[in-house]
């Protein structure tokens, strides 16, 4: 098998893996699952870094490096296409801790009464 036909099959699954997290965690998004997300999604830029240096693909230092900077970028996209597609809740337990521990009288709704 051809090196670069191994790097792609290689990036299509790291990329498939996170996607499917994406999936698996969304309904855990606000008990946990964000940052199970967040930590595989590092965890997979760290493996796109390396594909293009473990599987030798191109031929100079400097061409493996490109092609870790661009499959980087690949890895940040599907990382974010996955946390919209999968409908993530990322602010909601920002926004529910906000309004149920807020102290007697604070908050934006009594200030802008006020005016």
């Amino acid at each position: 098998m051809a090196r670069a036909l191994k790097g792609v099959i290689a990036v299509a699954t790291v990329a498939l893996f996170l996607l499917s997290v994406a999936f698996w965690v969304a309904p855990r998004s606000c008990e946990g699952g964000f940052e199970i997300y967040f930590m595989c999604g590092i965890a997979a830029l760290a493996v796109m870094v390396a594909l293009p240096f473990v599987l030798h693909v191109g031929n100079s230092l400097f061409g493996r490096a490109a092609t870790a900077l661009g499959l980087v970028a690949l890895g940040a996209g599907v990382w974010v296409v996955g946390l919209l597609a999968a409908n993530t809740r990322i602010l909601r337990r920002l926004f529910s801790r906000i309004i149920i521990h807020a102290p007697p009288g604070a908050g934006i709704v009594r200030e802008a009464s006020r005016a």
